[in-house]
Formats: structure tokens, C-alpha cells, sequence
């Protein structure tokens, strides 16, 4: 069935995929309170705060030996006490979020993209909020907000910016502290003669021992100061993250989706930039630009695809660099517009290369389930070791998948690395309600596999997958949801998992019409 919702980024529908990251510190990846779990943040980032309308929140809920659990868990938004920011109508706080460890103490540290806020009178510049990890989980003390031209960041802030529409973090000059990569989509290049509207930037922010220092970044846009490609409107740079060590050396790389830039002359036909990291932090030397049927790459760059619109880095076997997946939702497949796909780009010593690069649709090369129209098949991507195995596997979502005769329901891909990389064998398709166990029922417009969020929270060595169903009807229309799956030697199972909802079961906050509950997630 034809998509029910925008799912081109944009702040007036608060309606886009946002990247899934890795944090870069050691030890159990996006562990808040350093207990040795996973813990999961959860973005409602149409929470209405005191009745001002899609302000946004940021729950977290803590991992334990039996997995996650509601007790202790913990409902953030600006302006409450202590935490620096004010909720205001279309703020969006929570649709982004990304766990690092800026300060390198050990815990994860949360880093919540509110990429509708206004900064001053300038109307969607955008913002990011940083919130500290302790013993206790995250505190107000320290927390931070950053904003372009605030606080020694460069750049300024403009109307519609979307600064922190994606973010992703990583350790890109290798000095043990994690650093944060903001995507800024909107942002507009020149003057003038000269202006270009919605070219699209990346800006990173440094850590250090007392956290993140504004003043201490970089700002980078295509076809500047070195950065592949050309300087274009409406290309939308930064509008995807991930990070992950595609090699060449010990320091975290950054891949930077551009989902609407034109191919030729085949509009909004997506590509993706890498650049890596060093001591120095991320450098434009040896950095590459990928599009589809380019330079050996699978598929066809066509109009509409959006390759780049999702990004995730995980080592998926064929060597010990990461790897990185690549989402084109909007791709056809043959005459069935919007069915989706997946690109993956396997790294090496010298970095991403297209040798042995694959291309992953539904009911092809025995993946299960079947291409259809409006499914949007890679709309969102996890990367971690759920299954059998040392290699990391692959979690697809398809968030407008029909489920039977039930439209636009949602499911969830997984396929399974091996020595040789990700291999169709075993792979699943998992749905609400399913004969995999999966907690709740398929209903029409839930977005199954909006968002998701791959971490060990606990009960096995492996890991588990948060999926973000945010337009379940849950007691509220649109008020959101999320399942979690826990991982075993065979995959993910639906035996003993969960469903988490505001003001259910011991987790704060109210189930209201709207939330979109679920939107943004990241362990």
C-alpha cells in the first residue's frame, strides 16, 4: 500500500527517520549508569509539556540482568529543574538521540536532538541537549545545550537550520573521549548572488575530561575546505549519521548521509560521504563520496530514492573493520514505488570499499517477505550481534509494511553476519503479532520499525533490538510505543519480550494523542 506519512525530513510534520549510532567509549555500548547494561532512551518528540504543543521529551529506561526494566526510570525535557532550556511549541526535543562518552568516565553520556527550537527569535535553528551519565543514570548537573553560534560554536543560527535533526557519536581523533557529530540539514550556504538554501552541514563537537567543548569542532559541507562533492541546494547534508572504524586507522570514521542530492540530473537520488578520522579528528584527505551504480557500487542512482535517507556502521564479518549499511526507503523495485532497499560497503585496512558491496531487498536472494509499494524497506538500521556468532548482524526496518491485509502495520528485518559478511540464511521478518510471538497485534499506520535501537540490556550475552512503533494507537492516537525483542544464538525471539508506553507499568509520563513515543531511540 501507498505511504500514509511524509517520510521526507522535515520539521513541520516531524516526520523523518533519524540515524542510530555507536557511542564511543569501551565497555557495554550506551551503559548510562555503568552498571554493565545497556540502558535505552526513548524520543517523544510531539510531547506536549504543560500544553505547549510538540515541546518533546527524552525517557530513559535502565538495563538489568533480566533486561529493562521501568523501575528507576527517568522523563527529561528542557526547563524542568535544573535542566538548561525552555519547552516550546515545535521544539522536537527527542527526535534525535545518540550515547557517547564525552568525558571518558565510563558511562555513556545522552546526547537529544530538538531540531525544531527556536534560538532566540530564529524560528527552527534547532539545538542539541547533552545530559551526563553517573552511578545513578543521567543528572542534571553539568547538562548542556548547544546551538550554533552559542557557547563558541561556529556557524549561526538560522531559520529552519535542524540542527540536531541526526546525530551520531564517535571517537574521531582516538583520544578516549567520545566526540558528536550534528547533522544540519537545512542549513543555507552564501549570500547573495551566491545563497544556496538547504545545501546541508555536519558539525562536530569535541569531548574532553569536563565533557563536550563547543568551541572545539569542525563544520563540514560539500564541496568545501576538501569535502567531496559539489555545493547544491536542497542536497540535504547531514540529514543521516553513523560512525563506526572503517579503517585506515585506530580513530573513529564518520559517514554522512545526503538523501536528496542529485545524481546527474536524477533529483534527490541520494549518495553518502565518509570522511575519517585521525589524531588530528576527521579529515577530508582520502574521504569518499558513494552513490548507487557508481565506482562498482550495486543498483541505479533514480530520481526520488533517497539512498543515504538511514545509516548504520557494524562489523558484519569479511574482515575486522566496521562496515556500513546504507537505507534507500524510497527505491522501486520494479514497478512497486517506495518498496525499499539496502545497500552494505565492507570495510578494510584502507578504508570503505565497493569489492563484494551488496544490495538487500525483500524476496530477493532469499531474503523473506516481498517488495511491495509504500513499504520503505531501510527506512531505519541496527547494527549489533543479536544472533549466532561473533559477527554483528543487520535490523531493517520497513515501518510501512502490510502485514496480511492489515496496511502500513510495520515489520522488521534481520540478516546475519558470518565470516564471509551477511548472509540471507536464517534471516527473519518479524511483525506485531506474529508467529514469532511478537508482543501487541498488526493495526493499520502503527510504523513498526519507525525507529530503531540495538543494545545488550541484559539476560544473554547478545544483543537485544528496541523497535519504535511511535503511531501505535496506545489508549491515544499516535501516542507511540516500543517493543523490545532479546536476542539468542538463533536471532531474535518473541519469548519474554516486552512493550514500553508512557504511564504504563511504571514508566513516567502520560499517554497522550500525539507523543509519537517511540520516534527516536538509542542505547
Amino acid at each position: 500500500m501507498g505511504a500514509v506519512r511524509n517520510w521526507t525530513s522535515g520539521l513541520a510534520v516531524l516526520a523523518a527517520a533519524s540515524a542510530l549510532s555507536a557511542p564511543a567509549s569501551a565497555g557495554v555500548k550506551g551503559d548510562i549508569n555503568g552498571d554493565g547494561f545497556a540502558d535505552l532512551a526513548v524520543g517523544a518528540p510531539q510531547e506536549a509539556i504543560d500544553a505547549i504543543g510538540n515541546a518533546g521529551s527524552a525517557s530513559v529506561i535502565y538495563g538489568s540482568s533480566t533486561g529493562l526494566a521501568a523501575a528507576g526510570n527517568q522523563l527529561f525535557w528542557q526547563g524542568q529543574p535544573s535542566i538548561v532550556g525552555t519547552a516550546e511549541a515545535g521544539d522536537g526535543y527527542g527526535w534525535a538521540l545518540a550515547s557517547g562518552d564525552f568525558n571518558n568516565d565510563g558511562r555513556a553520556d545522552l546526547a537529544v536532538g530538538a531540531p525544531g527550537e527556536a534560538v532566540g527569535t530564529v524560528r527552527g535553528a534547532g539545538a542539541v541537549s547533552v545530559l551526563y551519565g553517573s552511578a545513578s543514570g543521567l543528572t542534571a548537573s553539568g547538562n548542556q545545550i548547544l546551538s550554533q553560534g552559542s557557547a563558541g560554536l561556529a556557524e549561526t543560527a538560522e531559520q529552519a537550520d535542524a540542527f540536531g535533526d541526526a546525530i551520531a557519536t564517535g571517537d574521531f581523533d582516538g583520544d578516549g573521549f567520545g566526540d558528536l557529530a550534528i547533522g544540519v540539514p537545512g542549513e543555507d550556504i552564501g549570500s547573495g548572488s551566491t545563497f544556496l538554501k538547504n545545501v546541508g552541514a555536519a558539525q562536530i563537537v569535541y569531548g574532553s575530561p569536563t565533557g563536550l567543548v563547543p568551541s572545539d569542532g569542525q563544520v563540514l559541507v560539500q564541496g568545501q575546505g576538501g569535502v567531496e562533492g559539489t555545493t547544491e541546494s536542497f542536497d540535504r547534508f547531514g540529514g543521516s549519521l553513523a560512525a563506526g572504524n572503517f579503517g585506515k586507522s585506530a580513530a573513529a570514521d564518520l559517514a554522512v548521509g545526503v538523501p536528496d542530492e542529485a545524481v546527474g540530473s536524477r533529483v534527490s537520488a541520494g549518495s553518502v560521504n565518509v570522511l575519517y578520522g585521525g589524531t588530528a579528528g576527521l579529515s577530508t584527505t582520502g574521504d569518499q563520496i558513494f552513490s548507487q551504480g557508481v565506482g562498482g557500487l550495486v543498483g541505479t542512482s533514480e530520481a526520488g530514492d533517497r539512498f543515504g535517507a538511514a545509516l548504520a556502521a557494524g562489523d558484519f564479518g569479511n574482515g575486522t573493520s566496521a562496515d556500513l549499511a546504507i537505507g534507500t526507503p524510497e527505491e522501486s523495485i520494479g514497478a512497486r514505488d517506495d518498496a525499499g532497499s539496502v545497500a552494505v560497503i565492507y570495510g578494510s585496512a584502507k578504508g570503505l570499499t565497493t569489492t563484494g558491496n551488496q544490495g538487500w531487498v525483500q524476496g530477493q536472494a532469499g531474503l523473506p517477505g516481498t517488495a511491495e509499494t509504500g513499504d520503505f524497506f531501510g527506512a531505519s538500521l541496527a547494527a549489533a550481534d543479536i544472533g549466532a556468532g561473533n559477527a554483528q548482524d543487520l535490523v531493517v526496518g520497513a515501518p510501512d509494511e502490510d502485514v496480511g491485509a492489515v496496511e502500513d502495520a510495520g515489520a522488521v528485518s534481520t540478516i546475519f553476519g558470518s565470516t564471509s559478511g551477511l548472509v540471507a540464511t536464517n534471516a527473519q521478518i518479524l511483525s506485531q503479532g506474529d508467529s514469532f510471538g511478537v508482543n501487541d497485534r498488526a493495526e493499520r499506520g502503527d510504523g513498526f520499525g519507525w525507529a530503531l535501537a540495538a543494545g545488550q540490556f541484559g539476560r544473554s550475552a547478545k544483543a537485544d533490538v528496541a523497535i519504535g512503533a511511535p503511531y501505535e494507537n496506545y489508549g491515544s492516537a499516535n501516542a507511540g510505543i516500543v517493543n523490545v525483542l532479546y536476542g539468542t544464538a538463533s536471532g531474535l525471539t518473541g519469548s519474554g519480550d516486552q512493550i514500553f508506553a508512557q504511564g504504563t507499568g511504571g514508566l513516567a509520563g502520560t499517554r497522550e494523542a500525539r507523543d509519537l513515543f517511540g520516534f527516536g531511540l538509542a542505547p
